[in-house]
C-alpha cells in the first residue's frame, strides 16, 4: 500500500535547520557521532578499508570537516588530503589536497554564498608537513549524481604582499601555521577564513565571486614573535563574532596559553590580541572552543602523564582547572549546544551547560565509542540558512531515503517516481505540486510539509496526492507582520487574524536568545530588543489558537 501522510498540528524540530549541516561528525580511526538524536549515537558505517584513517599510519590525525545538508543528509567529509562521498567512497577528484593529517586544524569547510551544492574547502599544511601552503579547492554536489566532485582544486591563498602561500613560500625564521577557522561576515551573506601565517593573523572574505582567484587577505595583524612550538595549535573566532582566540608563546614569558583580542566580523579586522590567558610554564597548549554565549573559552592543555580541561572566564579573566584526565585529544561544541572533549581512546566526556562558569556539567567519559577517537573532531561548520529556491523533479535519482527540503516551491513532473525503500519527502514555503503523473509505487511512503523557509517548523500537507495543477499556499507573511525591520531597540510584531500567546527570538544558529509570554486576547507585542546584539534572527510567534509563525528580523544596535 502507499502512504502519504495528513498531520494538522505544527511539528517542532528538536534541533533548527541552521545547526543540521553539522549533525554528522567522522573522525579518528573510521569513528563517528550522530546528532539526529536527543543523545549522540555512534556512526559505524565508514568502512575500516576507507583511507580517511590510513591503515598503518603513525602520523597523528588531528584536523578534518564534515558537512551535512540542513535536513542533516550527510554530503561529504575530508581529512585535509581526501574527500569522500556520503556513501564513504572517494570523491570524484577528491584526492592530493594540500592539508595534513598531524595539521592541528588542518581542513575547514564554508558554504559558497548563495549556491547550497557548492562547497569551498580550506587547507593548511602543518608543521611536520611538506611545506605545501596555503589553499582552498572547490567542491560542486550537483555533480556526479548527487555524490558531488571536487572541480577546482588547490587555489594558493596569498599573503598581505600579494605572494601565494604556496610550498615555494619562503616562512624565513618562523614555523609554519597550523591554525585556521572561519566565522560568519557581519554582512548576513558571506563569510571569513581567518589564519595564521608566520606572526601575521589574515582574514580573507569569502564570496560567491571568489571562485578561480588567488586571494589577498581582506586584513593583517601583526603578532609578537613567539616559540615555534605552538604554531601548531588554534585559533578560534566566539559565536557571537566578537572575539578572537589564539595559542600563543613567547620566548620570554612561557607561561602565556592562549591571547584573546576583538574580531570585527564586518571588516574581518583584528585588533587588540593583548589579553593574556596563563597556565603552567611547563603545559603545552592544545585545542579551545568558546561557550554558546561568547563568554567563556575552554582549553585543553597537556603536561607530563595527564591533560588538563580549563575554563576561562573572559570577562573577569579567571582561570580555572576542571579536570584532569589520561589521554590527549580535541573539544568541540555540538550542535545540542553541549560540549565534547576526548579524554581517552574510546571516551569522550561532556560539558552539559558550558555557558555556566560556576558549574558547567562535567561528566568524565559518557561517552564510550567502539572505534578510536584519535586526537581531533571535525571543525564547526558556519552556514547561513539556505536561501529558498524553486525546484523542479523529472525524476528520483536517491534510492535511499531522502528529504527535499527549504525550497520556495517544488513540482514533480514528467512521469516522476517515488518507490518502496526510497520514501521521499519535501518541503517548501509556498507549495508542493506533484502533476497528475507522479506515481507513488506500493509500499512507497511520501510526506510533504508547509514549511515557512529556514524555520525549524513543519505542517504536514498530504493525505492524497494533489490532483493536477492542484497548489498548497502558505499565507505565512499576511498574518504575521514585524515593523521596522530592520529594527534597532524596539520592534512592532503584529497578527492580522490571530492572537499572541509565546514570541520567541534564536539566533539564526537555533539558540533561543529571549522568550516572552503574551496577553492571549492581543495581536499587537511591543519586543524590546534593546540589549540585543547587531545581527540576524529568527522570530517565532506561537499564537492562541496554535498555529506557530515565522520571520526574519535583522536587528541593528
Amino acid at each position: 500500500m502507499k502512504n502519504l501522510y495528513l498531520c494538522i498540528a505544527l511539528m517542532l524540530y528538536v534541533v533548527a535547520y541552521a545547526q543540521l549541516h553539522n549533525a554528522n561528525w567522522y573522525f579518528g580511526d573510521h569513528a563517528g557521532m550522530s546528532f539526529l538524536t536527543a543523545t549522540p549515537t555512534e556512526l559505524t558505517d565508514m568502512p575500516l578499508s576507507n583511507s580517511f584513517y590510513p591503515a598503518g599510519s603513525n602520523t597523528a590525525f588531528e584536523g578534518m570537516a564534515s558537512v551535512s545538508d540542513q535536513s542533516g543528509n550527510l554530503l561529504f567529509y575530508t581529512n585535509g588530503v581526501e574527500v569522500f562521498t556520503h556513501n564513504h567512497a572517494q570523491m570524484d577528484n577528491g584526492f592530493d589536497l594540500k592539508g595534513h593529517l598531524s595539521s592541528t586544524q588542518n581542513v575547514i569547510i564554508v558554504p559558497v554564498p548563495g549556491n547550497s551544492d557548492r562547497f569551498y574547502i580550506f587547507t593548511i599544511d602543518g608543521q611536520t608537513g611538506n611545506g605545501e601552503g596555503l589553499h582552498y579547492s572547490l567542491v560542486d554536489m550537483s555533480l556526479a549524481g548527487g555524490l558531488g566532485k571536487v572541480i577546482l582544486k588547490n587555489v594558493a591563498l596569498k599573503d598581505h604582499n600579494g605572494i601565494p602561500v604556496d610550498s615555494s613560500y619562503n616562512h624565513l625564521t618562523h614555523p609554519k601555521s597550523e591554525k585556521i577557522t572561519s566565522a560568519f561576515c557581519g554582512d548576513g551573506v558571506n563569510y571569513w577564513v581567518i589564519t595564521q601565517v608566520k606572526n601575521f593573523i589574515y582574514s580573507y572574505k569569502v564570496t560567491a565571486n571568489m571562485i578561480g582567484n588567488s586571494l589577498l587577505p581582506n586584513t593583517v595583524y601583526s603578532m609578537p614573535t613567539e616559540d615555534t612550538s605552538v604554531m601548531g595549535s588554534f585559533i578560534k573566532i566566539s559565536p557571537d563574532g566578537k572575539t578572537l582566540a589564539t595559542a600563543f608563546k613567547s620566548a620570554s614569558s612561557s607561561t602565556i596559553a592562549y591571547k584573546t583580542g576583538e574580531f570585527n566580523s564586518i571588516t574581518g579586522a583584528v585588533t587588540n590580541v593583548t589579553n593574556n590567558i596563563l597556565q603552567a610554564a611547563t603545559d603545552n597548549r592544545w585545542e579551545m572552543e568558546f561557550s554558546p554565549d561568547s563568554k567563556i573559552l575552554y582549553f585543553v592543555s597537556r603536561m607530563t602523564g595527564s591533560y588538563k580541561l580549563n575554563k576561562h572566564n573572559l570577562a573577569t579573566g579567571q582561570t580555572q582547572l576542571i579536570a584532569q584526565y589520561p589521554a590527549f585529544g580535541g573539544i568541540r561544541l555540538g550542535i545540542n549546544g553541549k560540549m565534547y572533549i576526548k579524554t581517552d581512546t574510546h571516551k569522550i566526556s561532556v560539558l552539559h551547560n558550558p555557558n555556566n562558569f560556576t558549574n558547567p556539567g562535567y561528566s568524565f567519559a559518557e561517552i564510550t565509542l567502539t572505534r578510536s577517537v584519535n586526537q581531533g573532531f571535525p571543525q564547526f561548520v558556519n552556514w547561513y540558512p539556505e536561501v529558498c529556491n524553486s525546484l523542479v523533479l523529472n525524476s528520483e535519482t536517491h534510492t535511499a531515503p531522502f528529504i527535499y527540503n527549504n525550497k520556495s516551491d517544488i513540482t514533480a513532473q514528467g512521469n516522476y517516481v517515488i518507490t518502496a525503500g526510497a520514501d521521499i519527502e519535501m518541503s517548501a514555503q509556498n507549495f508542493i505540486h506533484l502533476k497528475g503523473d507522479t506515481h507513488i509505487t506500493n509500499s512507497a511512503n511520501y510526506w510533504g510539509h508547509q514549511v515557512a523557509c529556514n524555520t525549524s517548523t513543519a505542517r504536514l500537507l498530504y493525505a492524497e496526492k494533489g490532483a493536477d495543477d492542484e497548489a498548497f499556499v502558505n499565507g505565512l507573511d499576511d498574518q504575521f507582520l514585524t515593523y521596522p525591520n530592520p529594527a534597532s531597540n524596539k520592534v512592532n510584531l503584529r497578527l492580522n487574524d490571530d492572537y499572541f500567546y509565546i514570541i520567541t527570538l534564536l539566533s539564526i544558529d537555533g539558540k533561543v536568545i529571549l522568550s516572552k509570554k503574551a496577553d492571549k486576547s492581543t495581536n499587537e507585542y511591543l519586543l524590546d530588543i534593546n540589549t540585543i546584539p547587531s545581527g540576524m534572527y529568527i522570530l517565532n510567534a506561537t499564537t492562541s489558537s496554535g498555529n506557530y509563525l515565522t520571520k526574519k528580523l535583522v536587528v541593528k544596535n
